[in-house]
């Protein structure tokens, strides 16, 4: 399932909400994702979970070394008012693989705002492109490997 231009926008811009000032908006199959975010993140993260699209299910694969070396990774996870892709919290790292949507104007501004607000609360975010998963598995896991070391080691 390809969660491109017309599927999930997740939360992306500013504005006031009971998230210490800040919380995003946008739409995921026709319900609001601002409704979402305060009242059943949880849910949503699970449904995102279970409907992974075929980049972020070979992401999984991809980090699979480190998982098995006892890094946690949690797929979809909430963080404030947003759902990351893939959160480790003991690395203090958030990767998000971005569709089509995420390379239009808005969608940058959106991942701007998203990004800005994960940083201040002590995440260093990293982005691939469903591309690059899909097509450079090797170049991803080099990136990775750069981030949190060796897996293994």
């Amino acid at each position: 399932m390809d969660r491109g231009l017309g599927g999930v926008w997740r939360q992306a811009q500013d504005c006031s909400s009971p998230y210490q000032g800040e919380v995003g908006w946008g739409f995921s199959r026709g319900k609001s994702v601002l409704a979402l975010a305060m009242s059943d993140r949880i849910s949503f993260a699970r449904g995102l979970r279970r409907e992974q699209t075929p980049a972020e299910r070979r992401f999984w694969r991809i980090v699979q070394p480190w998982r098995a070396q006892g890094w946690h990774f949690r797929r979809q996870s909430p963080v404030g008012p947003y759902v990351a892709d893939f959160r480790c919290t003991r690395a203090g790292l958030i990767v998000e693989i971005d569709g089509d949507d995420h390379y239009f104007a808005d969608g940058r501004a959106r991942d701007l705002v998203r990004t800005a607000y994960l940083e201040r609360r002590g995440y260093r975010v990293l982005r691939f492109s469903n591309l690059e998963v899909m097509e450079n598995a090797e170049g991803v896991f080099e990136v990775m490997r750069k981030v949190l070391g060796e897996p293994g080691g």
